[in-house]
């Protein structure tokens, strides 16, 4: 009897969620627009940041109608420093999904490719915690930009 509460256990457990922000060896920052889909207004710009060394998973923060002028310097400082009680408060999303190191690259800044075709997990940071809010199939890059878009633009 034991043993069948041992399964059932072990059947529904989870993972422990990452405190994405602080879990990557070596989380790379930037401003820029989501990739894959045609450029607007909608797509451009957002604090962005990727892990594809002990993780593999991009960051979107959305930044709040009337943002601080320095906010945006504020978030790659506070990547480091993870003090910024306001940075702490913007919304954010993580979109976790296999990443390899390319066979070829094309350049210097070409360090990972994605893996396609890729159930991507997406979570939502409210205060301080991860939320699994979406799980999504996607066949490509394309794909992967129109979920990163439909997520943070969300109402």
């Amino acid at each position: 009897m034991s043993i069948i509460f041992i399964f059932i256990g072990l059947l529904f457990a989870q993972e422990p969620t990452p405190n994405f922000e602080a879990d990557c060896n070596d989380l790379s920052s930037w401003i820029g627009g989501i990739q894959g889909i045609e450029r607007s207004k909608k797509t451009y710009p957002y604090m962005m940041a990727e892990c594809h060394t002990n993780l593999n998973y991009d960051l979107i923060w959305v930044k709040p109608k009337k943002e601080s002028e320095d906010l945006s310097f504020r978030l790659m400082q506070h990547l480091n420093s993870k003090t910024d009680e306001e940075i702490d408060q913007l919304k954010c999303y993580a979109f976790v999904i296999p990443k390899v190191e390319p066979v070829e690259p094309e350049n210097e800044f070409d360090v990972y490719d994605y893996v396609f075709p890729a159930d991507v997990k997406v979570y939502e940071k409210n205060a301080v915690s991860w939320q699994l809010i979406n799980t999504e199939h996607v066949e490509s890059f394309e794909q992967l930009g129109e979920l990163k878009l439909k997520t943070v633009t969300k109402k």
